[in-house]
């Protein structure tokens, strides 16, 4: 885990990070950000952790896991 073994996590953010940066919304995302700017939907809640909900434009997202998104490391053995 994160407490005993920072380095192995954050290799692992890294590389998934990594993949994140590669990826796109696909039809489904897209359709949910239209039903939301149409009125049809008040918000989302979602245990997604890659934030294509936002890429593809929602907005009142609830992330139940949190993002991998905005994920940083504030310690300098975390580095590297």
């Amino acid at each position: 885990g994160l407490v005993r073994d920072p380095s192995t996590v954050w290799a692992f953010e890294r590389e998934f990070f990594g993949l994140l940066a590669k990826v796109e919304p696909n039809p489904a995302h897209r359709a949910i950000a239209l039903l939301q700017s149409e009125g049809l939907l008040a918000g989302i809640i979602t245990q997604n952790v890659d934030g294509l909900h936002q890429a593809a434009g929602s907005e009142e997202i609830v992330e139940l896991h949190g993002s991998e998104v905005h994920a940083l490391c504030l310690n300098e053995a975390c580095k590297g």
